[in-house]
């Protein structure tokens, strides 16, 4: 079980460095704006995280959300970016219970564990 959190702090940690480096590239999502121009930001966060630390000089790899779930042996996790106080998008990616394949969504509540 401690094995099994300290993954999921892992991975907590890995995406919120990861997801704050592609953060920095996104737009703010409005009803107004194109679906088709969303859901390719979208996919540049999801498939742009950084890592946690960058060299100076040397180029900055990326790895994709999935890779870094398998990374952490994480089954599902939920995302949600927020702007201005709102909630921009949400998204739940892989498995909330694996053994009966139901799939993470906005919805799914997960132990977070401490954290701080």
């Amino acid at each position: 079980m401690a094995d099994g959190i300290r993954r999921g702090v892992a991975l907590v940690l890995s995406l919120a460095f990861g997801l704050a480096g592609a953060w920095a590239g996104w737009t703010a999502v409005s009803s107004g704006q194109n679906a088709g121009a969303d859901a390719e930001r979208i996919a540049r966060i999801e498939g742009g995280l950084l890592p946690p630390v960058a060299i100076k000089g040397q180029p900055i790899p990326t790895t994709t959300l999935a890779e870094r779930m398998e990374r952490y042996k994480v089954p599902g996790v939920s995302v949600a970016f927020f702007e201005n106080g709102r909630i921009v998008w949400t998204r739940g990616y892989g498995y909330a219970d694996v053994g009966m394949k139901s799939t993470v969504s906005a919805v799914t509540l997960f132990h977070a564990a401490s954290i701080s």
